[in-house]
């Protein structure tokens, strides 16, 4: 049995890497006879493999040092992506809070306001949805000044953890 657009990661004895993906190549509509059945699904469809060669074998040491760097602040980092979930949700109530009223359009739910949260806690803002009321304004204005914290925090921590794995690689030889 193939397994269209699965994509596999062999590696071999050379250190080279061999990227494998199957593509899907095929008909896309069946076509139907009058009061018979779809032509089946199976006969339509077969894989075209894509073979890439990749050599990584100057890298086994960085690789092996960033899953170092991540096991030591996994901890921390689960702390943080839950911290950004629930202040996600604490900024769609927030601005469901201020704008519902002014902006029922905008805002017609806190699950519509989740995109607003989205864009502004990752200080994106595409401008599709912004506060007019000034409850919202001044909402609006910490924010994405939280939302730099909860991105930096994060990035720092994963920076002085690859530098403690880089020191101790380094001690080590």
């Amino acid at each position: 049995m193939c397994d269209p657009l699965l994509a596999r990661l062999i590696l071999c004895s050379t250190n080279l890497v061999f990227f494998k993906a199957g593509y899907l190549v095929g008909k896309i509509g069946s076509e139907r006879t009058p009061g018979g059945p779809y032509e089946p699904l199976d006969s339509s469809i077969h894989t075209v493999g894509l073979h890439i060669k990749v050599p990584l074998a100057g890298y086994s040491k960085a690789v092996a040092r960033f899953s170092r760097a991540f096991s030591m602040v996994k901890e921390e980092l689960v702390l943080f992506g839950v911290t950004a979930l629930i202040l996600l949700y604490l900024s769609s109530v927030g601005i469901y809070y201020f704008e519902s009223a002014a902006q029922p359009e905008q805002f017609k739910s806190i699950f519509h306001s989740l995109w607003w949260a989205v864009t502004t806690l990752t200080t994106v803002g595409y401008g599709d949805m912004y506060p007019v009321t000034l409850g919202g304004r001044i909402f609006t204005f910490f924010v994405p000044l939280i939302g730099l914290g909860v991105v930096a925090i994060p990035t720092g921590l994963v920076a002085s953890a690859l530098s403690k794995a880089r020191i101790e690689d380094v001690e080590n030889d």
